[in-house]
């Protein structure tokens, strides 16, 4: 089962973003749109990164699994996508409170280390 975050696991997210973001926001603080994604951060270099949240007790996932499955998402995202250089991730929240991160790109989904979970 997939569901998208929000409260508590917004809340732990934006911690993990906060490891490594200069600025990390729920996206409604910064006039963004939910479509887009649910946490903004600003990243050394002034990169914004735009991330989705999802729980799921269906879980680990590989990268293909997650193209497959959350291709609405995606699409959604690269679309709402601004201007100015900007990342766009997939993050996932297991049963188990284990985080899997995704990078969207051009290119395709790769999963990507980040900071572990607080």
């Amino acid at each position: 089962m997939i569901g998208t975050g929000a409260g508590l696991l917004e809340f732990q997210a934006i911690l993990i973003l906060k490891t490594f973001a200069l600025h990390a926001l729920p996206s409604r603080a910064m006039g963004i749109s939910k479509t887009f994604c649910d946490i903004v951060g600003i990243v050394p270099g002034g990169t914004l990164i735009g991330v989705k949240l999802f729980r799921s007790v269906s879980h680990p996932f590989t990268a293909e699994q997650v193209r497959r499955f959350f291709w609405p998402e995606i699409l959604a995202m690269k679309i709402c996508c601004p201007d100015r250089p900007c990342r766009l991730e997939l993050w996932i929240c297991g049963n188990q409170g284990r985080w899997q991160f995704f990078e969207i790109s051009g290119s395709g989904v790769r999963e990507v280390q980040h900071a572990a979970p607080p």
